[in-house]
């Protein structure tokens, strides 16, 4: 039964009115982890192959160890092609994306990653690391707000920039001219404190001295506000050599360092 009715005896809010009972819009196909849609992996930094999204209508989820509430979440799944892949939720006109990444069967989740570092309709990116070349790991996309946002977008997975991690060093050959390698810190998922009061972005170069002393130029593109680092050969930590220094913005940024050793191995961390 239905009762409608008003709370104040004045006569003048009693009137006429319409009412109806519908059903619920279908939900999404992959509402549901079993019926997770395959996502193309790309095979490089690109998103070429992206495949597009709705949660609109989407039934409540289970609960998310994760940031949000999972009232609109839709599943995807895809095969992992190396140990790390990047996965990027684009939205259209979903608001506040999140996404979990999760290893096992939909019988037996067991979440790898929560991604919700962004707010309103940015792209949320991330890098999940450690998997099994050929398995395949599920992907849920969800809204943060309860109730609301729910909407469009796209989801890409690729591959991360291979030097973002210390142990994806890039080598550099020093010599009397400049040989430049390009670079890019754009899609980089993963900040790291650098022991001056700063969480930064970068990537990795090495190097072995060929001098006491040597410089490091950079030819700025669009990277902004770009620090040049020194660092000992040591991925486990962040073992600068000399000052924290400050970020640039010049056309062409020169970082001379001294007090080397001829033949030792030297990181460079470029980081914004």
């Amino acid at each position: 039964y239905i009762l409608v009715y008003t709370c104040n005896s004045y006569p003048p809010s009693r009137g006429t009115f319409e009412l109806c009972v519908r059903n619920f819009p279908p939900p999404p196909a992959n509402d549901r982890c079993v019926n997770a849609l395959p996502l193309s992996v790309n095979p490089n930094l690109s998103c070429s192959l992206s495949t597009s999204g709705n949660t609109t209508n989407a039934l409540p989820g289970d609960y998310a160890s994760c940031s949000g509430e999972v009232d609109d979440d839709v599943w995807y799944s895809f095969v992992a092609t190396q140990a790390k892949h990047t996965i990027s939720v684009n939205p259209g006109t979903l608001q506040d994306a999140v996404f979990q990444v999760y290893e096992g069967t939909c019988e037996t989740l067991n979440d790898l990653a929560c991604v919700n570092n962004t707010s309103s309709q940015d792209t949320e990116l991330g890098k999940v690391a450690d998997l099994v070349v050929g398995n395949t790991y599920f992907v849920r996309v969800f809204s943060s707000n309860v109730g609301i946002g729910q909407g469009t977008f796209n989801i890409c997975v690729n591959l991360p920039i291979p030097n973002e991690d210390c142990e994806g060093a890039i080598t550099l050959t020093p010599g009397a001219t400049c040989s430049p390698v390009s670079g890019t810190s754009a899609g980089v998922t993963t900040d790291r404190y650098d022991n001056c009061d700063f969480y930064k972005y970068g990537v990795y170069y090495k190097f072995t001295a060929a001098g006491t002393s040597q410089i490091i130029r950079l030819t700025r593109g669009t990277i902004q506000n770009v620090y040049i680092d020194l660092l000992q050969n040591n991925c486990g930590d962040i073992d600068r050599i000399g000052s924290c220094g400050s970020p640039s913005n010049a056309a062409v940024v020169d970082k001379a360092v001294f007090g080397l050793t001829v033949g030792t191995e030297y990181l460079i961390w470029i980081n914004t």
